[in-house]
């Protein structure tokens, strides 16, 4: 039995791609990378066009990031990565690229998330003040980077991915237009 991709979630009538396909390309590009043979595991994914894939060689962890190409553009993650590094933020190191094909590979930052971190360190002021903080900075100068604008029609269109994607595989159910109209003018 093949793999299609993505599984999880995706729009009604969504090209899928043979992940045997995939896999090839990837396990290409990890060999090019001096990561041939590597072991890979599914990491979370996201609302969007990737999949995420713990990439394991020896002692050494990386992040594989899938893109499909005709969907997802990995370049601005490439440049706002470089742009936060530069301020001196903390943001996974490139290590290898193929920005034709969709595929990062991406030093692995572990797997330390706040409600994981706030049990074992408790102050959560601290961890969220920090956080404030780097928010306030970051708002303080406009990049000078290359990425779409996040304004009120991108923001639209990424939460009607719950319409789109969610509320179909989870209540096996579409949005009709009117449900539709009121999820939008909620969100505006």
């Amino acid at each position: 039995m093949l793999a299609w991709w993505p599984t999880a979630f995706g729009p009604a009538g969504f090209r899928t791609l043979p992940m045997t396909d995939r896999n090839a390309l990837i396990d290409r590009f990890l060999a090019a990378s001096d990561w041939p043979g590597a072991a890979r595991a599914p990491l979370a994914g996201d609302a969007s066009f990737r999949r995420y894939e713990r990439i394991t060689a020896g002692r050494r962890n990386a992040v594989l990031m899938d893109a499909l190409p005709d969907h997802e553009d990995v370049r601005p993650f490439m440049a706002i990565g470089r742009y936060l590094r530069d301020r001196g933020y903390s943001a996974p190191e490139i290590l290898a690229a193929d920005e034709v094909n969709g595929l990062l590979l991406l030093e692995d930052l572990g797997d330390g998330l706040y409600e994981t971190l706030l049990p074992d360190h408790g102050d959560e002021m601290t961890l969220y003040g920090g956080a404030i903080d780097v928010l306030i900075d970051l708002h303080a100068t406009a990049p000078a980077i290359s990425a779409p604008l996040y304004d009120d029609d991108k923001m639209l269109e990424e939460v009607g991915r719950l319409l789109d994607w969610y509320l179909p595989t989870m209540a096996g159910a579409t949005a009709d237009e009117s449900s539709r109209a009121a999820f939008v003018d909620a969100w505006r």
